[in-house]
């Protein structure tokens, strides 16, 4: 219903860029409605497998302190709400299913590739290793995974997150 996907899109996240790179790999930054911090999402493509999967962030930084890591050098500024952990799915999977829509239009304009393809795969596969220590918000990541693998929401497999 277009009065939900308003109320998501405008109310918990905007997508506020997108970088595709040559392997398919599609970044995601995703501008928080609440104080306009940025949280990074990655779409990792496995076109021999069928699916997508999807790196979540779930903090604004971390304190972690971990000198290999961006984040961690950049401190811990906030814990995501659960429905900010779930925003970053709900974008993938709008992503995806946007840029096949897309493609495979163009490809059925111009004849040259028989039969439609994924060029983004759907996300079938969930890892927290975005920005943040999942542990470090455990009262909503654990929420935000129990929706991830609810059949009625995002009906994911238990084993796929």
């Amino acid at each position: 219903d277009r009065e939900a996907i308003y109320t998501i899109e405008n109310s918990i996240a905007s997508l506020s860029h997108m970088v595709v790179s040559p392997d398919g790999t599609t970044k995601l930054l995703l501008k928080m409605k609440k104080d306009g911090l940025e949280v990074e999402s990655v779409i990792i493509p496995w076109m021999d497998k069928g699916f997508s999967t999807l790196c979540v962030s779930s903090q604004v930084g971390c304190k972690q302190g971990c000198t290999f890591c961006a984040t961690g050098r950049m401190g811990k500024l906030r814990s995501l709400t659960t429905d900010e952990i779930l925003v970053q799915v709900y974008y993938a999977n709008k992503v995806c299913r946007v840029v096949n829509n897309i493609l495979n239009a163009q490809n059925d304009d111009d004849n040259h590739i028989a039969g439609k393809s994924n060029i983004l795969p759907k996300v079938d596969n969930i890892v927290f290793m975005g920005m943040g220590e999942p542990a470090d918000n455990a009262d909503a990541v654990v929420p935000a995974v129990n929706t991830m693998v609810d059949r009625r929401m995002f009906g994911l497999a238990q084993s796929k997150v």
